[in-house]
């Protein structure tokens, strides 16, 4: 949902931002020109207008999402990732449109979105499950506007806001399924008629099945920030402060304090990307067993992807196997580098016990030489187009938990780790076609 809500925000904005204020008329008559314009668009590019009812200040229209690979295509190029398989299950999704054009002083425009009839794939599954009960109900809460997002321009045609209405639901089926949203806001600049930056603020998200799982997030923040010309020129920031998810009374995880940094940007064609993840603590209690991480920690940084490779990924079918494996060629068509500077947990509880934590880092050059299709069918062939280097390092506490193993323990058998202070320690390499553990030489 929150994909088909930031995609219509941005086609709005497209759609609707104007350059010149001469007069109240005048500004409805352009938005209006606009909006025209973006519908025409719209119909070439996967999706049909029904019901369309146009008033001197306001206007109606319901968008249906009809054709996957079309529209699959037509976000990606605003910027928005949406694969083919996102699309396909959204197919046959109506939304409804409120437009209203100059609602007070300070806006040029504002949208209600909403749905109204869910898509073919969601119906289908009820089927299935026998579960009409609840997709009546679902039914009567689209009609009621339940899921409602609303969106407005300024007069300038610079800034944008809006919100997610609070929800708070039951649907009571085979299965009584909670759906609590509260605190969801927006608002963002505009710049060349699309979104230059934006940020979200989300007090509180629960959905529950019965006593099966629950997932509930706290306190979520994110920005966004356009830098260059391409849709992977951006700046993304998340920060949520509390997430938890339990299953069957016998599982829970909860963590605290998730930071998560991303950028990338695009040079002649190629992308490069890095990421760092952070977590405070995250607690896990299975079986009644308590296992607590400190700090952890992951980065990771990518270099040399084909953009025009990766786009047309986004809309191949995985089924079709021979293009998917001419795309990932030409993908990795100028050598790519992919680095993971650290992955790592400071130390770890089990059952309040301090068993100490682990690091690892690697790096990995994939030359343009390997061929695709014969790493699937024989990985140790194409060993000579890439070169890595994997270091692993455990506490020995750590060490002797994956020890007791019995796959590990011929493992450790065969490659005895080095101790360094009161670390256990593993090199892995790949060069010139060759599989080194710690040095020696794996045949």
């Amino acid at each position: 949902m929150k994909k088909i809500s930031l995609g219509i925000i941005g086609l709005l904005i497209v759609g609707l931002v104007y350059y010149v204020f001469f007069g109240a008329s005048q500004i409805t008559q352009e938005i209006k020109k606009e909006l025209n314009t973006e519908l025409t668009l719209l119909q070439k590019e996967g999706f049909i207008i029904e019901d369309r009812e146009i008033k001197d200040k306001s206007e109606h229209f319901v968008l249906v999402f009809n054709d996957p690979k079309k529209i699959a295509k037509f976000f990606t190029q605003k910027g928005i990732p949406f694969s083919l398989e996102d699309a396909t299950r959204l197919q046959g999704l109506k939304v409804g449109m409120d437009v209203h054009y100059l609602p007070d002083t300070s806006s040029a425009v504002s949208v209600d979105l909403y749905p109204l009839v869910p898509p073919n794939a969601l119906h289908t599954l009820v089927q299935n499950q026998t579960d009409e009960k609840s997709f009546e109900q679902l039914k009567t809460l689209l009609k009621k506007k339940t899921f409602l997002l609303h969106l407005s321009i300024n007069t300038l045609g610079t800034k944008f806001k809006g919100s997610i209405k609070d929800i708070d639901e039951v649907l009571q089926g085979k299965k009584e399924m909670t759906l609590h949203l509260q605190g969801m806001h927006f608002s963002g600049t505009l710049k060349d008629h699309t979104i230059h930056d934006a940020k979200q603020e989300l007090k509180q998200l629960r959905i529950g099945l019965n006593q099966d799982i629950s997932f509930a997030l706290h306190d979520a923040t994110s920005h966004y920030e356009h830098t260059g010309s391409t849709p992977y020129d951006y700046i993304t920031k998340y920060n949520i402060k509390h997430l938890e998810i339990k299953q069957n009374q016998t599982f829970n995880l909860l963590a605290n304090t998730l930071l998560i940094d991303s950028s990338s940007h695009v040079n002649n064609g190629l992308s490069s990307a890095n990421i760092t993840s952070m977590i405070e603590q995250i607690a896990f209690e299975n079986n009644g067993k308590k296992t607590l991480l400190n700090t952890f920690v992951l980065k990771a940084k990518t270099d040399n992807l084909d953009v025009k490779a990766f786009e047309q990924l986004q809309h191949t079918s995985a089924e079709d196997t021979q293009k998917m494996n001419a795309l990932l060629q030409t993908l990795i068509s100028k050598g790519v580098n992919v680095e993971l500077p650290t992955l790592s947990v400071d130390y770890i509880e089990e059952q309040g016990k301090n068993i100490g934590g682990f690091h690892i880092d690697s790096k990995i050059h994939i030359d343009k030489s390997l061929n695709v299709t014969a790493l699937q069918n024989n990985p140790m062939a194409t060993l000579s187009a890439i070169d890595a280097n994997l270091n692993i390092n455990l506490s020995k506490e750590i060490f002797n938990l994956i020890a007791q193993q019995p796959k590990a323990m011929l493992a450790f058998m065969l490659f005895t780790p080095k101790d360094v202070g009161d670390k256990k320690v593993f090199t892995i390499d790949i060069k010139k076609g060759k599989l080194t553990v710690n040095g020696m030489a794996v045949n």
